[in-house]
């Protein structure tokens, strides 16, 4: 992994993404209306190693999760149709190449949606740090036509999916 460490620069070890972490999405319909959606995290970790830069990043979410408070929406999104939960019921992240400078972190890596992969680009920023916990914010935009996710057009549904992250973390282990 291709990394620098970010100011605030993180306490090398494991540090795992807790439950309280928010995914939010949103999509425009019809190219007026936005439909905003969360999905809950599973798990999640960042390796930070004795130089302080990350090594390795992943998180998962739950596929059949998907939330957007209108549930026929939120169970033909988790259909077939779109993410097939039940056969695929995770969404991944794991990323190959960190780069920061003193107000955000840019990581690349690999979303993983049914059984289709596309590289992604987060921006983080809002970085957190004491010595045993942290907090950012992340953003990313994801071509779910890429991914395999949805039939419908993209005048209908866009392809472009935001997606931001709080996350909170708290430190696991040292190196």
């Amino acid at each position: 992994m291709t990394n620098s460490p970010p100011t605030p620069a993180f306490p090398p070890g494991t540090w795992s993404i807790t439950p309280e972490t928010t995914v939010t999405l949103t999509v425009r319909k019809l190219k007026f209306i936005t439909v905003t959606a969360t999905l809950r995290l599973i798990d999640g970790s960042v390796t930070i190693g004795p130089d302080g830069t990350p090594s390795a990043v992943s998180a998962s979410v739950d596929a059949a999760s998907f939330a957007s408070g209108n549930p026929k929406r939120d169970n033909h999104v988790a259909s077939e149709d779109f993410l097939d939960s039940e056969a695929f019921p995770l969404i991944t992240f794991e990323a190959n190449e960190l780069e920061a400078t003193a107000s955000q972190a840019h990581v690349t890596g690999t979303v993983t949606v049914k059984d289709a992969s596309s590289p992604l680009l987060i921006t983080v920023t809002d970085i957190a740090v004491d010595e045993d916990s942290a907090s950012l914010r992340a953003t990313a935009v994801v071509d779910r036509n890429a991914l395999g996710v949805g039939a419908y057009p993209s005048v209908v549904i866009s392809s472009e999916v935001a997606v931001a992250v709080h996350a909170h973390l708290v430190a696991e282990e040292a190196p």
